[in-house]
C-alpha cells in the first residue's frame, strides 16, 4: 500500500501517478486473488461489539459471489444499475462482487435514509433494482421503501436481503428452539419459539412433540410424524416439486392448525402428545388462525399488498432454500433402521450454511446427541466424525435423491415393492 506525507492546505488531493494502474474489474480481481490465495481469510464477520463472528476464505467469497451473480443475470441486464440500501453485513460485500461479475452498476444508499432521500438516489442513478433489509437501528426500512417506490414504473425488483434465506433461518431458530438448546433462559427459548414458529407457519407445540417422536423413531414409517414419502411407495415428480417448493407443506400446517383450533385431533397426535397439552395446543392454533385471519383482513381493508411483498413471496422464495436442504437430511435413505449412518445424513459444509442453517450441516451428529445444542456440534463432530460417511453437497444429494425417486417410480409396481437395503451415503 502505497502511503503520502503530506500536509494539506485544501480539502482537496491531487491525484498521484507513481501507482500502479491495472485493467482489471472488481470481480476480475476477486477471481485472480481467490486462485492464488484460495484459502486465505478474505472477510470475518464483526459484530457492533467488537466480537468476530464467521470468517471467509477467498475461495468461499468468490463461490458465493458467483452463484448470487449468476441469480442476478436472470433478472437483470448487463449494464442496469441496482441499489444497495443495507449495513455493513456479509451481503453487502456479496453484492459488490456479484454486481461487478454480473455486469451491473451498484448503487450505495446509506440506511439512515428517509424516503425523500432513497427516492432521490434511486431516480438520480436510474436504478431498476433495490436490494435491502427490512430495519437498522430503528429505521423502519420496509415502510420507507414502500414508500419511496410507489408509483416507480422503472423499478422493476424490490429485495429483502435474507428475505430468500428467511425461511432457512427460521426453521433452524425454530427447530433449535423445539430442542430447548437455543438460549440458556427458557423464558427467552419460549418466547423465540413462538415468534420463529409463527414466521415459519406451524404452531409451536405440535413442532416440539412431532419433532420429538420424529427422534425417537427417525424414519420409521408410521411411527416417524415427519416423515412425508416412504420407499414402499410410488411416489410421482409432481409430489416431490410440490414439497420442495414448500406449498403442500405450509398447506397441511395451517389445515392442521384449523382442525386444532376446532378440537380436532388424529389418532397419530394424540399419540405423541401428551393428553395434558392438547388443551393449550388448542388454544395457540385458536391464536394462529386468528392472527392469520386479522392480518388478512387488515390488508384488505386498507388494500395493502405489504404482507405478500414483504413476507409471503419472500417466504416462498426461502421456502425452495429452506426445503431443499430439509430434504437431504433423510429423503430416500433406509427405512425401518436403528443404524443412523443408514437414514440421516450430513452435508458438505461451508461458513454460510452453517451461519443460516444453524450447524444442521452436521445432521447425523444431531441425530447421535440430539441435546446438544447447535453452537457444539462443531466439538461433536471432531469426536466421532472420523467415523462417519464423508458429507457431499446439497445439490449432489437433491440429484442422487430425484434419481432414486425415478428409478423407483417408473420400474417398480407399487405391489412389488419390497423393503430395499439401507443406502450407504
Amino acid at each position: 500500500m502505497i502511503m503520502y506525507k503530506v500536509k494539506l492546505t485544501t480539502s482537496y488531493f491531487s491525484a498521484q501517478g507513481d501507482a500502479e494502474i491495472h485493467s482489471i474489474t472488481v470481480g476480475g480481481l476477486l477471481r485472480k486473488v481467490a486462485a492464488d490465495h484460495p484459502q486465505n481469510i478474505a472477510m470475518v464477520d464483526v459484530a457492533d461489539n467488537g466480537d468476530c463472528g464467521q470468517s471467509c476464505s477467498y475461495a468461499d467469497l468468490l463461490t458465493q459471489a458467483e452463484h448470487l451473480a449468476e441469480a442476478l443475470t436472470t433478472r437483470f441486464d448487463a449494464g442496469e444499475r441496482v441499489v444497495v440500501w443495507a449495513p455493513n453485513i456479509p451481503q453487502w460485500i456479496f453484492m459488490e462482487y456479484a454486481c461487478s461479475l454480473a455486469g451491473l452498476v451498484l448503487v450505495t444508499a446509506n440506511p439512515s435514509f428517509q424516503a425523500p432521500e432513497l427516492t432521490y438516489v434511486m431516480e438520480q442513478s436510474g436504478a431498476v433494482g433495490l436490494f435491502m433489509v427490512d430495519e437498522f437501528r430503528g429505521n423502519p426500512m420496509e415502510a420507507i421503501a414502500k414508500e419511496a417506490t410507489s408509483g416507480k414504473t422503472n423499478l422493476r425488483e424490490t429485495v429483502i436481503l435474507f428475505g430468500g434465506t428467511m425461511s432457512l433461518f427460521v426453521y433452524s431458530l425454530s427447530h433449535e428452539c423445539a430442542h430447548g438448546t437455543a438460549f440458556k433462559t427458557r423464558w427467552l427459548n419460549e418466547a423465540m419459539f413462538w415468534f420463529s414458529s409463527m414466521l415459519f407457519g406451524q404452531e409451536p407445540l405440535y413442532r416440539r412433540y412431532s419433532h420429538a417422536v420424529h427422534h425417537t423413531y427417525t424414519w420409521f414409517w408410521e411411527k416417524d410424524a415427519q416423515m412425508p414419502f416412504t420407499i414402499r411407495k410410488k411416489v410421482g415428480l409432481s409430489t416431490y416439486l410440490r414439497w420442495y417448493t414448500g406449498l403442500e407443506y405450509h398447506f397441511l400446517f395451517v389445515w392442521l392448525a384449523v382442525k386444532h383450533a376446532l378440537g380436532r385431533f388424529t389418532e397419530r397426535t394424540r399419540a405423541f402428545t401428551p393428553a395434558a397439552e392438547l388443551p393449550k395446543m388448542r388454544r395457540n392454533s385458536v391464536i394462529f388462525v386468528a392472527i392469520w385471519l386479522s392480518v388478512a383482513a387488515l390488508s384488505i381493508y386498507l388494500q395493502s399488498l405489504a404482507v405478500v411483498w414483504f413476507y409471503i413471496i419472500p417466504k416462498v422464495v426461502g421456502d425452495m432454500i429452506s426445503m431443499t436442504f430439509i430434504g437431504t437430511q433423510h429423503f430416500e435413505m433406509g427405512e425401518d433402521d436403528l443404524n443412523l449412518l443408514h437414514t440421516t445424513r450430513s452435508i458438505k459444509r461451508n461458513w454460510f450454511w452453517d451461519l443460516y442453517y444453524w450447524n444442521m450441516s452436521y445432521h447425523i451428529e444431531h441425530h447421535y446427541a440430539p441435546t446438544v445444542p447447535f453452537h457444539a456440534l462443531p466439538q461433536l463432530h471432531k469426536k466421532i466424525g472420523q467415523a462417519l460417511p464423508q458429507p457431499e453437497g446439497v445439490i449432489p444429494i437433491t440429484i442422487d435423491v430425484y434419481k432414486a425417486m425415478r428409478n423407483r417410480h417408473l420400474s417398480v409396481e407399487a405391489d412389488a415393492l419390497r423393503m430395499p437395503m439401507p443406502m450407504n451415503h
